[in-house]
């Protein structure tokens, strides 16, 4: 203020015509007064063009650094004398002022992991906001090399810390009734393990049952009496009941009566695979033995007596053959019966050969062996000299490599998208039967797998 009253009383004293020594044309002309009383400098100005050029002081005074004056500091951080402008806005005018400006709610503290979230932001600095089954939730991060950072029963997937089942309200999270236990894999509650099922911890076992270790996995199994008595089905190993052989199933043991486990109904049967009735009985589809009405009814393959021949079931009856796989070369199914054919029936030979109706032996267009050694055969092939047939010695086959006389080239069961030779034994219940003992044999080098009265399939020998 000091200032401004300085100025104008210079202006004054300098010029009594109005006008400001050396003032160019067209700049602004100040009166200046004060009222005589208070002091305050009263300002009565007409600009006539451009502003005052505030910058240009030296202008109005050419003299001013000899003054004794205060020059104003423009700058932001000056202090004036007068008070500071009172910047306050009512918060009622700030919708009108910024109409596109979103205010944002206070977000407060971040939320633990498993909580509803809607951004990043509502989440702890090392989780984020993540679709689950049951809605948005704040997961921790985590690397395959850090999964421990993962709270107890989450699993660190894709770089995140899922509960089971992908479930902020599963079971891991929120536990199970005192007579439940957690699924670990689904997330739900379940009803404790009975015997011999899959646990991890004993509150997995139902009371009365302990979690033990048997084989390579832990089953709910109960402890053997004082003096080592089990239940039905169980004998005492290590202390506690297990099934003979140590080997849990879905009946959790059986007893003798009742030897086989159905593990499709967890229930104990009399008869199935490896498990015959007695002569006279059949197994029925249950898995009982019933006594036969008449020799040969049978309703599966285990009903049929192979000492007789007749291995096959068909059609209620026991019989010889269910089709040409059954039967050795030289021979065909005909009515459960293999009956003799011509040399070359159950014959194949390589490409380029063909099978030589006098003897059953693939020769070429010329009559020689379709081979006589190895070499004829080319690469991972070898040759049988006996049938002139090229095969290989993993025992599976193509157009270059085929089965020995007999077998039949099928898919393989262990894996569909690969084809085996075929086989039969003469007695199913020998496991080290030779090759050349087989009622249909495999190639040389080939032993034959077979569970029960289907033809099996030609493996390398051990």
């Amino acid at each position: 203020m000091r200032f401004w009253m300085m100025l104008a009383a210079s202006l004054v004293l300098a010029c009594d015509d109005g006008t400001v020594a050396g003032a160019p044309p067209d700049t602004a002309v100040v009166d200046a007064t004060t009222d005589g009383t208070t002091g305050e400098l009263m300002v009565d100005a007409q600009v006539d063009a451009a502003p005052l050029d505030m910058t240009r002081v030296d202008m109005i005074a050419p003299d001013m650094q000899a003054l004794d004056m205060q020059v104003l500091d423009m700058t932001p951080d000056s202090a004036v004398d007068a008070q500071p402008a009172d910047m306050t806005v009512d918060s009622a005018l700030l919708p009108d002022m910024m109409p596109d400006m979103a205010v944002e709610p206070d977000q407060g503290a971040p939320i633990a992991s498993c909580t509803p979230c809607a951004t990043d932001r509502d989440c702890a600095d090392d989780a984020l906001c993540t679709d689950l089954v049951d809605g948005r939730r704040c997961v921790r991060m985590c690397t395959a090399a850090n999964p421990d950072v993962c709270e107890a029963d989450y699993n660190c997937v894709n770089d995140l810390c899922l509960p089971a089942g992908a479930r902020c309200d599963s079971c891991t999270v929120q536990g199970c009734p005192a007579a439940e236990r957690c699924d670990p894999f689904t997330g739900n509650c379940v009803p404790k393990a009975e015997r011999c099922a899959v646990c991890t911890e004993e509150n997995d076992c139902v009371p009365g049952l302990s979690c033990v270790q048997l084989g390579m996995t832990r089953h709910c199994l109960p402890g053997c009496a004082g003096n080592g008595m089990c239940p039905a089905g169980l004998i005492c190993i290590g202390g506690n009941c297990a099934p003979p052989g140590g080997v849990c199933d879905a009946c959790g043991g059986c007893p003798l009566d009742q030897p086989l486990c159905n593990g499709f109904t967890g229930e104990c049967i009399q008869c199935g695979l490896g498990v015959p009735c007695l002569p006279g009985f059949s197994c029925d589809l249950a898995g009982q033995c019933q006594l036969n009405p008449a020799p040969g009814v049978c309703n599966a393959d285990l009903d049929c007596n192979d000492d007789i021949g007749q291995p096959r079931c068909v059609a209620g009856m026991c019989a010889q053959c269910l089709d040409a796989a059954d039967c050795p070369a030289q021979t065909q199914c005909v009515a459960g019966v293999c009956e003799a054919a011509g040399p070359c029936d159950g014959v194949s030979c390589q490409a380029g050969t063909d099978c030589d109706v006098t003897d059953g032996i693939c020769r070429t267009p010329i009559g020689e062996l379709g081979c006589a050694a190895d070499e004829d055969c080319g690469d991972m092939r070898a040759c049988n000299v006996a049938t002139g047939q090229c095969y290989r010695s993993d025992q599976r086959c193509d157009n270059d490599s085929v089965c020995a006389p007999g077998s039949e080239c099928r898919p393989d069961p262990f894996d569909m998208n690969q084809t085996v030779c075929t086989c039969v034994k003469t007695n199913i219940a020998d496991a080290v039967e030779p090759n050349d003992a087989h009622r249909v044999p495999c190639q040389p080098g080939g032993i034959c797998l077979q569970f029960n009265a289907a033809p099996g399939v030609c493996i390398p020998a051990p």
